[in-house]
């Protein structure tokens, strides 16, 4: 369990930290450029891009790593009659 905390605090921060990189006026001014000109996009539009690309690898590899670990399973037992009656009956 301890192990699942600490994944998920490491995640969490490296997710902050690239939103924060990407759209914090004070860490986004040095990006804020229209030249040099990178894939013929200015310097802030591929900034964004990149920044959004990395936020979606890291999520891809968080959904990784806890499917790895077996942290992704979820039980669902299917309602019983008598419990499907009660929800419809307090309706």
């Amino acid at each position: 369990m301890k192990s699942v905390v600490t994944r998920n605090i490491i995640f969490s921060a490296c997710f902050i930290g690239l939103i924060l990189l990407a759209s914090f006026p004070g860490l986004f001014d040095f990006s804020n450029k229209i030249e040099p000109r990178i894939f013929s996009l200015s310097f802030a539009y591929f900034w964004q891009i990149s920044m959004n690309i990395l936020i979606f690898a890291l999520l891809i590899i968080w959904y990784f790593v806890d499917s790895k670990y077996g942290d992704l399973d979820i039980d669902i037992e299917p309602l019983t009659k008598a419990e499907l009656l009660e929800r419809e009956v307090t309706r």
